[in-house]
């Protein structure tokens, strides 16, 4: 269906990739020169993938860049001026504690001992920081650990 950049799951060496419908479902099928090649299901319903295309935005350049480039993709972290896109969900980690012992969590978090929590000063500058990459930041997530658990969220039950 079309062409990507993605990367080897075991060496993050970045390669080309290809997105893929087979059966009603989308696949990203990619091959590292060392490791072989990899599938991996990303979409489950072909229809509902190609119907949500018409939300994508159209990529933009970032108004700031938040790294230098020093070791390429995917070794430099944050939007380097090698991004083509703009960041289109900012994501504070507020924290890394976790109280839901899910047997897989996408952000590796747990019951840490050496776990951090941000600060509203921390939080603040990381917003600030957004807002200039982006201009006018459409949507923010705040995630990590359990962020319901952070000191300074309060949560309510009604």
């Amino acid at each position: 269906m079309e062409f990507t950049k993605s990367i080897c799951p075991l060496c993050k060496t970045p390669i080309d990739a290809q997105v893929n419908i087979r059966k009603n479902k989308v696949y990203l099928r990619k091959r590292c020169r060392d490791h072989g090649g990899f599938e991996a299901l990303v979409y489950g319903d072909a229809e509902e993938y190609l119907s949500s295309a018409r939300f994508n935005k159209p990529g933009t350049i970032p108004l700031t860049f938040q790294t230098d480039v020093r070791d390429g993709c995917p070794s430099d972290c944050g939007l380097c001026p090698e991004h083509k896109q703009h960041a289109c969900l900012g994501i504070i980690e507020v924290n890394t504690g976790c109280n839901l012992d899910w047997p897989i969590c996408f952000a590796d978090s747990g019951h840490h001992s050496d776990g951090y929590s941000i600060t509203h000063e921390q939080c603040a500058r990381m917003l600030d920081a957004f807002v200039a990459c982006e201009g006018e930041a459409e949507v923010v997530m705040f995630s990590g650990g359990e962020p319901t658990i952070h000191k300074h969220i309060w949560t309510s039950s009604t």
